[in-house]
């Protein structure tokens, strides 16, 4: 598992890191935090979302 930021993930898909963020608080997307406020989620769950599109 390789997990990778808000913003890196928004960049690899075209969607907003706020837009992700509300997938992962929706349950949508798992997230991992690291420290009080950066969320982290795994590179291939980002990569099987842009393939469902």
């Amino acid at each position: 598992m390789s997990l990778i930021t808000l913003r890196e993930a928004a960049e690899r898909t075209g969607f907003s890191a706020d837009h992700l963020r509300r997938r992962v608080h929706a349950g949508e997307l798992t997230g991992y935090r690291h420290g009080k406020r950066l969320i982290l989620v795994d590179s291939d769950e980002i990569d099987a979302l842009t393939s469902r599109l």
